[in-house]
């Protein structure tokens, strides 16, 4: 019964709006993978961060060496991120993001980026370069 409908179905001529309707979904669903690969991309970026966080801890914890590289790499990126969301906050015009109440909270604030900064700086080299970790990884 099959090869009866296909044998019909080659000999009947396909009609324009057939053609138009197969082109248009064609074209619709070409978009619609193309914004499905998109939803697919922008998860995919979204999971990789905690992949690489979690293959770095899993590394560390077993103490593998790739656990202790993914793990400076988590953390330098991280600070990265975190340098990058500094900067890029810049307001367009004269307003500041922010408001303090006394006068010493600016220069409070400069001090607890510091001391960010100087941890992470610190903690990334340690993990790195540091004698006794190269040792517990070995």
């Amino acid at each position: 019964m099959n090869s009866l409908a296909d044998d019909r179905m080659s000999n009947i001529k396909r009609p324009p709006t057939v053609w138009i309707t197969q082109i248009l979904l064609a074209i619709l669903a070409r978009f619609e993978s193309s914004t499905l690969f998109l939803g697919l991309l922008v998860l995919a970026l979204a999971t990789i961060p905690l992949a690489l966080f979690t293959t770095s801890f899993w590394g560390m914890l077993r103490a593998r060496a790739y656990g202790r590289w993914l793990g400076v790499l988590s953390l330098a990126l991280v600070w990265a991120m975190i340098i990058y969301l500094q900067i890029s906050r810049r307001p367009s015009h004269a307003v500041r993001y922010y408001d303090y109440d006394y006068p010493t909270q600016g220069p409070g604030i400069v001090v607890a980026l510091i001391l960010l900064h100087a941890t992470f700086f610190v903690l990334v080299a340690r993990l790195a370069f540091a004698r006794k970790v190269a040792e517990f990884f070995q």
